[in-house]
């Protein structure tokens, strides 16, 4: 199952992008939707959720999508994440997060499915690949196989380099 989040606090562009995605059907069985309105709403769910892919507005009230995406990036660095905004321009600070695609909502809807699929494709790419997951400071960390140099069992634990 494909976990599918979409941060925006606009109900309308979310209900949308959600419609826009849905209509891929390679995927759609396999799509378990989340909604969020706020950037904080989306980070304190991922501490229960590992979420496939995140489509994330820019432009929010409180905690914008550059804020909440370097957040992400902390719990998450393997996440497809996906900015989706009205008026935003990506900036170099956007970059820095390594989205994958910058969809705008203004963008013809044949240039808006191609970018979503390519997206979704990528999705399937990534969740295909193994991530070991660790239990650090209360908090979760995924990691690549390639990065991981070796492992070492200290004490009652494990050091992974």
């Amino acid at each position: 199952m494909y976990e599918v989040a979409i941060c925006d606090d606009s109900a309308l562009d979310r209900r949308l992008l959600r419609e826009d995605i849905g209509r891929y059907k390679k995927y759609q069985e396999q799509i378990r939707f989340h909604e969020y309105g706020s950037g904080r709403e989306l980070l304190s769910k991922m501490e229960q959720i590992r979420f496939s892919i995140i489509f994330l507005d820019i432009q929010m009230g409180g905690m914008d999508g550059e804020k909440t995406a370097e957040e992400i990036r902390k719990l998450d660095d393997s996440v497809v994440l996906v900015f989706y905004t009205g008026c935003a321009e990506p900036t170099p600070h956007s970059f820095e997060v390594q989205p994958y695609r910058f969809i705008k909502k203004n963008m013809s809807q044949n240039e808006k499915n191609r970018n979503i699929i390519d997206a979704l494709d990528k999705m399937a790419a990534v969740i295909q690949m193994p991530l070991l997951e660790a239990k650090i400071n209360g908090g979760r960390l995924f990691l690549k196989p390639d990065d991981i140099v070796y492992i070492e069992k200290y004490r009652k634990s494990v050091k992974v380099y």
